[in-house]
Parts: C-alpha cells; structure tokens; sequence
C-alpha cells in the first residue's frame, strides 16, 4: 500500500492476529451469524440488500470478524488504486465500529483511517489518529521498537506536512533513536528521512548548509537503495525526486542573492534525478497516475529554471492532465498548475496555445463540483473560476467567442462571493 510520503502500515497481520481473528469467528458461529442471514436473504444486488437490512443488521453484519477485516483491506486496496473518495467511505462508515470492538481492530482502524487522511492532505487529522495509537498501545518503545520506529516516522511525515520543520526532525531522530538503543544500524529509509527533515529546516530557516547536508545524505540514501532493494522502482523514484528538488531548493537560494552561476549549476544537478524520478514512476505505474503526474509538474519546474522552455510545456502538460483527471485534486492545486501553464505559454509568446488546456480544465471544474468543492470553499473556488475565464480570454486570441462563458464564470463566481461573505 502506497501511502503519503512513504507512510508505512502500522498493523500487519502476523500469525497471533490471525488465531485471534479465526478463534472470534469460530466463536461467533456458534450463534447466529449474520453472514448467513444476508445470504438467505435471496438479495439481487446491492440496492436491495441495503433496503432489507436496517441499520442495526448492517452494524451487526460489518461486526463480524471477517467482513471487518474485509472491509479494512477494501481501504488498502482502494488506496492503492488511488481511489481515495471510495477509501474515505469505507473507512468512515467502518471506524465507529472498530471502536466498538476496540483492541487491535481500532489500532488497525485508525491506522488506515490516518492513511486515507494523509492521502487527502489532512495531516492534522492524520496526526490525531496516531496520536490515539500511541495511547492505545500497551507497550513502550524498548518493548517493540519496529512498531515505535514506524510510529514516529509517520508522525515525523505528518509534522512535515504541517510545515513544523523542528517537530519533524525531533520525531525522524525519535525513530532512529529506538531501533540504536534495540542495537538496530540505521536503513537507507532512515538516512532519507533524516535528509529530508534537515532540507526542510533548512528551507524554513534559509540556511544553505542544512540544504546540503540533505542533499547529501539524500543521494547517499538512494545509492544504498539501488543497492539492497533495486526491485523497488516506485520506493527509488520518490528518493531520485527528493534528490532533484532539494538541488532546486539549493539553486533557488543562490537565485535569490544573486549568484546565478552557482544557481544554474545546481539546477543542472537537479534535472537527470528527476528525469529518472518521471521516467521510474511512468514505467511502474503509468504516465496517468498522481505520482507520475507530480514528478512531471517537478521536471517542469526545473526546466523552467534552466529556460528549456519547450521540453518543460511537454512535461507541464502531463501534470495539468493527470491533475484534472485525478479524485483527490482541490481548487488549489487546479488553480496553482493553472497559474504556471499560463506563465509558460507567456514565455514561449504563445498565450493562443492555453487553448489546449482548456477542455482538461472545464474537466477538473466539474469533477470538483461533483465533489461539492464549490460549496465546501466557496472562495478558493470563485478564485478557480475567476483564473479559469482568464484562460478563456487570453487563449481566444481576440476573436472574442469565449465572453459568453467567461461571462458565465464571472457571474458564477460572483455569487459564490456573495454567499461566503454573507451578503444578499
């Protein structure tokens, strides 16, 4: 399961969880098991079923040890398949109920709740659930240092979220504290955690020596992947990228005072990593997916920098396609990829090319709506469709046959207005 950043599970299943689980269900047999009742229920399809059970049997029926655990995986498998609005029902509907049962099955519970919030950049909600684990388990971190280890690293990636660069390497030092004191070398995973809390403190504070020092143990991180786990594409494609942004993050800082040599340096080290990062993730996922779609949206970014500005439309392009099409995109996103396609096509002098943009955009904008974005932000999403009838305007090069539906967005937008400020 690919989870935010890398976060790993919690809860495997080893053979004492799957005693208790089969010892619960033996149990339970012995009475009456709604399982059967819903097969005999002669039930066509699904609407049927929903309409002759109540509430109450649907609630005994998810108990039962084995649809619980079903339903669990159900959130593993739609993550995966970055389907992340069906993973959000599921686990929704599902953790209640591990509440009742309480024990193992809440750990594991909130466990993938934390999962699907980190896939919808809730890092807040992320953190509580871990937060309610870390109370729940029984044992400290000498008695289980693999669970405490993990533990910390995803509240270190929940902290990385939440832009607290101390708080995150505090808890990426907890994590490899605990396996050092259980005798435990660090991984490549650990040195790859550490480069990354130090970038990150380093980014925040405008300290260039921190930013190198990740750099460095980043690429030392990745060089031990190749090595001991070369069968993992999509693992060395996230590290390849980390590598190529920190080396941006390092150009940027020497753009900004001034010393553009060591800049355009630095963003020459950064381009074959996230070329390789683009081309990893493509190979073992396919060019549509999130992750690819990011890695396209990274190289554009540095080719930009380097005034390639012909390869980073191509690469720009993928991006806003697999940002349009994907479930879990927001106004935001929609509205910063937008900004960025328009930026591009006004160095290439070529403001008729947003054209091309368009259909992929009125698709986004309509995905969100169906997600009901235009009623959850009304403001971000007023400013979406104010960019949006930009677009129209400066891609119809002065024939002026998009007014009507920039007219249509203005006004669309208007009324979002009114009612996010309460007005009339």
């Amino acid at each position: 399961e690919e989870r935010a950043e890398g976060e790993e599970e919690l809860w495997q299943p080893d053979a004492e969880w799957q005693e208790k689980e089969q010892a619960e269900g033996e149990e339970r047999s012995k009475g009456d098991d709604a399982i059967f009742s819903v097969a005999l229920r002669d039930c066509q399809n699904v609407g049927d079923l929903a309409l002759k059970l109540s509430a109450g049997e649907l609630d005994a029926t998810l108990l039962e040890p084995r649809n619980l655990g079903v339903a669990l995986d159900l959130v593993g498998v739609y993550l995966k398949n970055y389907e992340i609005d069906k993973a959000d029902l599921v686990i929704t509907r599902i953790v209640p109920l591990c509440r009742i049962r309480g024990g193992t099955w809440l750990c594991k519970g909130l466990d993938k709740l934390s999962a699907v919030r980190m896939k919808q950049f809730r890092a807040y909600d992320a953190l509580a659930a871990m937060k309610e684990i870390e109370q729940l388990v029984p044992f400290k971190p000498p008695e289980g240092w693999e669970f405490h280890d993990i533990l910390f690293r995803n509240q270190a990636w929940c902290y990385s979220s939440l832009d607290e660069a101390e708080k995150t390497l505090e808890y990426t030092r907890k994590s490899m504290e605990v396996k050092k004191a259980s005798g435990i070398p660090a991984s490549w995973f650990d040195i790859w955690d550490l480069g990354k809390a130090h970038a990150r403190l380093g980014q925040k504070t405008d300290q260039v020596k921190e930013m190198k020092v990740a750099y460095d143990l980043i690429l030392k991180s990745g060089e031990i992947h190749r090595e001991c786990e070369s069968h993992d594409r999509v693992m060395l494609a996230k590290i390849c990228a980390n590598v190529g942004e920190v080396a941006i993050g390092v150009g940027d800082f020497y753009h900004q005072n001034g010393n553009e040599d060591e800049a355009h340096f630095w963003y020459e080290k950064a381009e074959p990593s996230l070329r390789e990062a683009y081309d990893l993730h493509v190979g073992a996922l396919g060019p549509m997916k999130p992750l690819a779609g990011w890695a396209a949206g990274t190289v554009a970014h540095c080719l930009t920098r380097l005034e390639k500005y012909e390869e980073a439309r191509d690469f720009l392009s993928m991006a806003w396609k697999v940002e349009c099409t994907k479930d879990s995109t927001t106004p935001g996103s929609v509205i910063e990829l937008l900004d960025r396609v328009v930026a591009l096509q006004q160095q290439l002098e070529d403001l008729p090319g947003v054209s091309r943009y368009l259909d992929d955009m009125d698709m986004a904008i309509q995905g969100l709506k169906a997600r009901n974005w235009d009623r959850k932000d009304r403001a971000v999403f007023a400013l979406l469709l104010q960019r949006a009838s930009t677009a129209r305007l400066i891609s119809d090069n002065g024939t002026g046959d998009a007014i009507p539906r920039v007219l249509q967005d203005l006004r669309e937008a208007e009324s979002h207005l009114v009612i996010h400020l309460g007005h009339e």
